[in-house]
């Protein structure tokens, strides 16, 4: 059996846009709770939200202004540009591979925009996120990333079965490195 070994990390979540601010707030015990401020709801409910806005986090990606990443695809993004840094590659290697978990894709876009689709245009490039594959398609785009790319479905364990089959895949000879994990957001729906 081969050896398997996880070489880098990164995260954004409610608690530090990297992995080192997120350790450091857990070191300290916030929790990273609160109402929310960006997800558009009349539920007051505790949420773990990314107090950010999506055209704050394509200004940091470089984004063009007329993109259509979601914001489950940006903060993906965000996430392996982490990994990235704390694997100190300038890119990664054209063989590796990618496989992602999500539960609800792009949904966010499709929430926004779903009662404009018929009368604007604009907004129809969002139409196709509300496919899970396509929050992945947009963050392997992003790093070049084509050798094996995937998309993992399965509710709240989409990035444990991520996890799980990029493991899987290394052990049996299929990749020699994966970035496995999974990226969500906060929806009306969700």
């Amino acid at each position: 059996m081969k050896g398997i070994a996880v070489t880098g990390a990164g995260i954004i979540s409610s608690l530090g846009d990297n992995l080192k601010d997120n350790y450091s707030s857990i070191r300290s015990g916030k929790d990273g709770l609160d109402y929310p401020k960006i997800l558009e709801t009349n539920h007051k409910l505790l949420v773990g939200e990314i107090e950010k806005k999506d055209s704050e986090f394509a200004e940091s990606l470089q984004l063009p202004k007329a993109h259509n990443f979601t914001r489950a695809a940006l903060l993906g993004t965000l996430a392996v540009s982490d990994l990235l840094s704390n694997c100190d590659l300038p890119e990664f290697p054209s063989d590796t591979g990618f496989i992602s978990g999500t539960s609800v894709g792009g949904i966010d876009a499709t929430e926004r925009y779903y009662t404009e689709y018929s009368r604007n245009s604009v907004h129809r490039k969002f139409i196709q996120a509300q496919h899970p594959g396509f929050t992945t398609g947009k963050i392997a785009e992003y790093f070049g990333i084509n050798s094996f790319v995937t998309t993992i479905s399965t509710a709240c364990s989409s990035s444990a079965n991520a996890i799980m089959m990029g493991a899987r895949l290394i052990e049996a000879g299929k990749l020699k490195r994966v970035i496995v994990g999974g990226s969500d957001c906060l929806t009306r729906f969700t």
